[in-house]
């Protein structure tokens, strides 16, 4: 009689243990995402002067190489994964649409924006299951991305233009 219980705890045991995983790994996905478009973009001064153009450029060019490295991240994670990405991908794509931006930096960061908000949009849908995949929506918006960046560049390539005219005016 005793071997028949000791085959009875034995199972009782492992089908407990067994229920005990099955529970742990469903965890409560997240809720769906419900996103907001951008802040509306605020013109401030013209590039001549050099503190706005400078202030703009390293908002903007830490807020996009951020963008760039966790869109690319997020395109490699399973879709329960995405939602933290997601929301900081949301987070850089506003604080470069509330970047002060000059005169000439203004097309520039139109650009960035409609990607960046491109981009959000595509793994909201993903994320909420309204799409069935991100397409070659990534590629898209990096091709964009790297216009803004290049753009960026010609613009640094002005301000030393401008800090050397300063300095040599002194």
């Amino acid at each position: 009689m005793y071997p028949i219980l000791r085959w009875c705890i034995l199972f009782l045991l492992i089908l407990l243990a067994a229920c005990t995983v099955d529970e742990s790994s469903q965890s409560t996905p997240p809720p769906p995402l419900t996103l907001y478009p951008p802040p509306e973009i605020t013109l401030s001064g013209t590039c001549d002067q050099t503190s706005t153009l400078e202030g703009w450029l390293q908002t903007t060019s830490f807020a996009l190489n951020d963008f760039i490295a966790t869109m690319n991240t997020t395109a490699g994670q399973e879709r329960a994964e995405m939602y933290g990405n997601i929301l900081k991908l949301v987070a850089l794509r506003d604080s470069t649409a509330v970047a002060a931006v000059p005169d000439c930096a203004l097309d520039t960061q139109l650009r960035m924006v409609d990607a960046m908000s491109t981009a959000v949009a595509t793994f909201q849908g993903y994320f909420n299951g309204d799409l069935e995949s991100l397409g070659n929506t990534i590629g898209d918006v990096s091709a964009q991305l790297d216009q803004a960046i290049a753009e960026q560049e010609d613009l640094i390539a002005r301000l030393e233009g401008q800090f050397t005219q300063q300095n040599n005016s002194q």
